[in-house]
């Protein structure tokens, strides 16, 4: 079925704080609006966070893993994350913040 709203992309960066990114997805999964996406970006060090978001087995959820080495500045990271997502739009989804269900 499609929706008559655009598709919004929400993208968030975590290092290992598994315990913030399932409050986060938490947050996320509450939301009203939709269309949406939710991608997790993960270094390939943090197992963790990695299992989290495998956990929840969801199409919408998506993991998007990358190497740790070379070190990578928050702008560039943000751009790897930006590139894999579909959405007409997009939004910043903190692991670290809470988020009312109709963000």
């Amino acid at each position: 079925m499609n929706s008559p709203h655009p598709l919004v992309s929400c993208l968030c960066l975590t290092r290992q704080r598994p315990l913030q990114l399932k409050r986060a997805i938490g947050s996320y999964i509450s939301q009203t609006y939709r269309p949406l996406e939710l991608l997790v970006l993960v270094r390939d060090d943090d197992p963790e966070s990695k299992a989290v978001v495998l956990s929840y087995g969801r199409d919408d959820i998506r993991l998007i893993e990358f190497a740790g080495q070379p070190e990578r500045s928050l702008g560039e990271l943000r751009n790897l994350v930006i590139s894999h997502s579909r959405g007409e739009y997009f939004c910043q989804w903190d692991d670290d913040d809470w988020y009312h269900n109709e963000r």
